[in-house]
This record gives C-alpha cells, sequence and structure tokens, in this order.
C-alpha cells in the first residue's frame, strides 16, 4: 500500500512539474506605463519549455501584426496614432496551445506642445548630415502639430527628394505652391524634381523621351528663374546700404538691365569703388552691353583701383575687341594682384578658351576642380573638357551636375546643345542618332530660352536648330530675334547674315521657277497667265535683292561686332555659321566678382 502511495505521489509531482514547465513568459523591451513617440520599435522575448509557434501584436484590441519567428519585433508608427493613452497586447502562443499575454499600457507623447517649427529645424539638422528618414519623421510630426504647416511640407519634400522619393516629393511640392504660388522653397525643388525627371527619361520612343525631357527641363529652368523674380519683386526699396545686393540678385536672376540702372551712375561718379565697377562690368559682359563693357573697362584701368578680378574683367573686354596683348597684360595684372581669387581663376580658364589654348584651359579647369567643384560655373567647364576628350558620358554628368546646382544656368543649356549638334554631325552617327541629337540641342535651346527669355545666345541656337531642320520661316524669327536682343553679338548677326542669305537665294530660285512659268504660258498662248507669273517673278526678284543687300549689311555688322574672327569674312553657310557660334559664341562665363 505504500508502494502505491508513493507512485501515486510521484506521478502528480511529474504532472505538476510538467505543467509548470509548459508556462510562458514575457519580456518586452517597452514598459507598462512609458511614453512613446515617433516609429517605436517592440522587442519581445517569450521564454516557453515548448517551441514557441506565434507572437500576435495588438493595439487597442486591433491585430496589427504576427511574428513567427525570433525576435519577435513590431514598430508602431505613433505619429498615425491619436496621441494619449494607448493599449497594446502581446500574445504568445506555444506548440501545445498554451498562451500568455502581455499588456502594456502606454501614452503616445510627440511633443506636438513644442510647436511644428521646433520639429521642422531638427529634420532640417537631418537633412544637412543626408539622415532622411530620421528628418521625414520630424516632418510627419511638425504635420501632425500643424497640419498645413508649409516647413514641415518643406521638409517631408526635401527630404523625400534626398530619398530618391520623387513622386511624393511631388505630392508634398504641390501641396506647398497650392497655398503659396511663389515659395522659394517648393519651387526650387519642383526645378530639382524636374531635372531628374529628364535625367531618368526613358519613353516608349525616342520622341516621346525628347518630349518628356524638354519639359521637364523648362519646367526646371521657369521654376528657378521663377523664384529669383519673386525675390527681385519682394526685395524692396534699394538705397545705399542695399544696393549691391540688389545688384547681386539681379545679377544672380539675369535681369542685367537693373544693374546697369543702379550701379552706371555710381560707377561713373566714383570709379575707384571696386565693388561697384566689378559688378558693372561683369554684368554689361553678361548682357551684351560689349562696347560699353569695353569703354568702362578703360576708365576703371585708368583712373580707378583695379582689384584682381577687376583686372581679370579688363583683360576679358580687351580680348574680345582685339586687344590680345593688352588683354595678356591685364591677366598679368590679375595675377599679381591675387592668383587665387575665384574670379581671376575661372577668367584665365575663359580666356584659355578663347584664345584656343587647350592644354592652357585643361589646367585651369583641373585646378578649379579641386578647391571649387560644387560651383556651376566649374562643372560647365569640366563638362566642355571632358567633351573635347571625347569622354562623352563624363561631359553629360557634369553638364547634369551644372543644372542641378542652378537649374536657370542658360550657359550649361546653350553649351549641352552646342555638344549635341557636334554629336550629329560625326559620320558614324546613324541617321536615328542625328536626328535625335538635333532634337535634343533644340530642347537644350528651348530651356536655356525658359530659364532667360531674352538670351541672344540661345535664341542664335534656336535659328540653327530651326535652319537644320529646314525651317526657314523660324530661323528668320529666331535670328531676327537674336539681333535684336544682342545688337553687339557676333554670332547672332553672323547668323542672322546666313538666314537672311539663304532667304535670298530661296526668293531667287522661287523668281527663277514663275520665270519658266512664265515662258511657258507665253508658249501657249496664255497671255494673262504669262503676265500674272512674269511679275510674280519680278517681285520675287526685287526681295531677293532686298534680303540679299541686308544679308550684307548684316555680316558687316558682325564684322564690328568680332573684329578678331569675322572682320572681312563672307556670307557664312549653315557648318560655318554653328561653328563660329559653338566655338566664339559663349557667354562669357566666369565665376561672379565680388
Amino acid at each position: 500500500m505504500r508502494i502505491v502511495n508513493r507512485f501515486i505521489l510521484a506521478l502528480s509531482a511529474a504532472v505538476i512539474a510538467a505543467v509548470a514547465q509548459a508556462q510562458i513568459s514575457i519580456t518586452c523591451s517597452v514598459k507598462d506605463g512609458q511614453k512613446i513617440s515617433g516609429l517605436q520599435g517592440f522587442r519581445v522575448t517569450v521564454q516557453s519549455s515548448h517551441t514557441v509557434s506565434e507572437v500576435e501584436f495588438y493595439v487597442n484590441d486591433d491585430l496589427r501584426s504576427t511574428d513567427e519567428s525570433t525576435p519577435y519585433e513590431f514598430d508602431i508608427d505613433t505619429i498615425a496614432e491619436k496621441e494619449g493613452p494607448i493599449k497594446v497586447k502581446v500574445l504568445a502562443y506555444d506548440s501545445e496551445g498554451a498562451q500568455k499575454v502581455l499588456n502594456l499600457n502606454l501614452v503616445v507623447d510627440n511633443e506636438l506642445g513644442k510647436g511644428a517649427d521646433f520639429f521642422v529645424d531638427q529634420g532640417l539638422a537631418l537633412l544637412a548630415e543626408g539622415k532622411w528618414l530620421p528628418a521625414i519623421e520630424k516632418g510627419r510630426v511638425a504635420l501632425k502639430a500643424s497640419p498645413k504647416h508649409i516647413g514641415g511640407r518643406v521638409l517631408l519634400a526635401r527630404a523625400n527628394f534626398g530619398r530618391g522619393v520623387y513622386d511624393a516629393a511631388q505630392k508634398f511640392v504641390q501641396d506647398i505652391l497650392a497655398e503659396d504660388p511663389k515659395n522659394a522653397d517648393a519651387l526650387d525643388l519642383k526645378a530639382a524634381i524636374s531635372l531628374r525627371t529628364a535625367f531618368n527619361a526613358t519613353g516608349s520612343s525616342r520622341e516621346d523621351t525628347v518630349n518628356i525631357i524638354d519639359k521637364a527641363l523648362r519646367q526646371a529652368a521657369a521654376s528657378r528663374a521663377a523664384i529669383y523674380e519673386s525675390r527681385l519683386d519682394n526685395f524692396g526699396p534699394v538705397n545705399d546700404e542695399n544696393r549691391l545686393r540688389f545688384a547681386d540678385l539681379a545679377i544672380r536672376s539675369g535681369r542685367y538691365s537693373l544693374v546697369y540702372r543702379e550701379l552706371d551712375p555710381l560707377f561713373r561718379s566714383s570709379p575707384r569703388n571696386s565693388a561697384v565697377a566689378n559688378r558693372l562690368i561683369y554684368a554689361q559682359l553678361r548682357g551684351g552691353k560689349f562696347r560699353q563693357a569695353a569703354e568702362n573697362a578703360s576708365i576703371y584701368s585708368k583712373r580707378g583701383l583695379p582689384d584682381a578680378a577687376g583686372w581679370a574683367l579688363v583683360a576679358i573686354t580687351r580680348q574680345r575687341t582685339g586687344d590680345a596683348d593688352g588683354s595678356i597684360a591685364a591677366e598679368t595684372e590679375a595675377i599679381k594682384n591675387d592668383s587665387s581669387d575665384v574670379t581671376v581663376r575661372s577668367a584665365q580658364a575663359f580666356l584659355a578658351l578663347a584664345r584656343g589654348r587647350a592644354q592652357a584651359f585643361s589646367g585651369f579647369v583641373n585646378d578649379l576642380v579641386k578647391d571649387e567643384d560644387q560651383r556651376f560655373v566649374v562643372m560647365i567647364y569640366r563638362s566642355i573638357l571632358f567633351n573635347s576628350a571625347n569622354d562623352y558620358e563624363g561631359s553629360k554628368n557634369s553638364f547634369e551636375q551644372a543644372v542641378l546646382n542652378e537649374p536657370s544656368s542658360y550657359d550649361a543649356y546653350i553649351m549641352r546643345g552646342n555638344q549635341l549638334i557636334g554629336y550629329s554631325t560625326n559620320p558614324e552617327s546613324g541617321k536615328d542618332d542625328v536626328a535625335y541629337y538635333r532634337s535634343l540641342a533644340r530642347v537644350m535651346f528651348d530651356a536655356a530660352v525658359a530659364a532667360k527669355p531674352e538670351s541672344f545666345e540661345a535664341l542664335t541656337g534656336l535659328a540653327i536648330s530651326a535652319l537644320i531642320d529646314n525651317k526657314q520661316a523660324d530661323a528668320m524669327k529666331y535670328a531676327q530675334s537674336a539681333a535684336a536682343a544682342g545688337p553687339e553679338y557676333g554670332a547672332a548677326q553672323y547668323v542672322l547674315s546666313m538666314v537672311q542669305g539663304a532667304e535670298a537665294l530661296r526668293l531667287r530660285q522661287a523668281s527663277s521657277v514663275a520665270d519658266g512659268q512664265a515662258a511657258g504660258f507665253r508658249a501657249n498662248g496664255q497671255m494673262d497667265e504669262a503676265r500674272k507669273a512674269a511679275d510674280d517673278a519680278r517681285k520675287l526678284a526685287l526681295e531677293a535683292d532686298k534680303y540679299q543687300a541686308a544679308s550684307e549689311a548684316t555680316i558687316k555688322l558682325a564684322g564690328q561686332c568680332d573684329p578678331v574672327n569675322l572682320e572681312g569674312k563672307g556670307i557664312p553657310n549653315l557648318y560655318e555659321a554653328w561653328r563660329y557660334f559653338a566655338s566664339y559664341g559663349k557667354p562669357v562665363l566666369v565665376i561672379q566678382p565680388q
């Protein structure tokens, strides 16, 4: 009997021990009563004598997640939850059907009382470090505190753009512009998104791709231009204290006439003020006022006190007027004054290119890249350098970096347009490639016009593109507009003379055809028709003579604009006109002096 009792007692103890071993215990990284914020992670440890089959996570009795393997983890996006109390339940099951519950009473507290601006400032600091996801979290909290907060939307747009999620960035930009159409940050981001769209464009056909790129580039250029226009509109009254700041903004906006208005009287009264003289001459060189720039440079060098940047600008004006020795002398003065000045160094690159000194140009650009690689001027020169070395991918990438840095850089679009026309002249390019390159070239010149509508350089490029496409009427329209916008710009006059000559030839050929028709009518006794055709022939011939005379007058004017390269030249053909435009028609590209 005692043996039986001992057996029963032993069996009961074993059962009790088995039940005890079957119990489940749960520990969690988040403790009961804790405050949670942002993206809150939960890490759960489950202990059981049997295999744990799964762990469920509930939020306010709603099943949110199930995890079947260790580590058991779950995240709550508290920004999407209501502020205040929240219940989280963790339910673990083992293979024998046993279960264990852990209930957590927590508090969602994203500190919204600190205000949206507080979180935007934190997010901007994270953006500066390239921490896109944490910045997005701060932006979302800002919008939770203030749902229509512009700064929060800008932060989210920038962070999503940094991550490469362009559709999300675009949505926030659209929301901002719907309420504030002139918001500079949103316009800037719109430009950047458009550029990324252009650079990543892959349409169903090459024509479709060109259309996507065309739209995106023009949007980008126009968006950045609108930023500067808005800043100019909101600048307020110009006075002695802010006049130079206004001039700098006008230069960045391409509104060079505003610079002349504000600074020319000051220069006339005091040519010794280098800050005024440098900005004025720079704006005149950029705006096509070459004669006035040369006159002012002469006054500056004789009666003023040019600094390093000032002598560099004097060197450029002398080079443009054909005074090669004077240009070299002024460049020497600039280097003596301060060879490290960025305006001087970029002017050296420009002058080397203008003088056809390829090796020197390469050295100047490579030196600039070491110290100033983020400036869009340097990126443009780097693209030119890559292109001259037949590194077409490097040239393309440098162009893209330049316009991402400054989407309204019409210089970059003009340069790229000329590069693409150059690719189309390669004998190894197939027919489809030639058409594609020429279409893209036209897109680049269109983007340049979107950035600066009165750009005589861009209008000249469009005239050449139109004539390449046998669109004589468009070519005439663009060439006349270019010459009107830049009457001292040699390339515009040179191309216009070509277009006028081509029109004279077309009219003369039409006159010859009309003469032939008149002769045919006379032979058939159709005298009325013969007289009409002969009259048409005479009118066409007179019109041809008019265009021929205009072409000859224009080519003389071109020689006056650029006596070094165009004086005594005849009316060019299309290739000669383009070669001159690509080689000598570049905008004056130097880093803006201060």
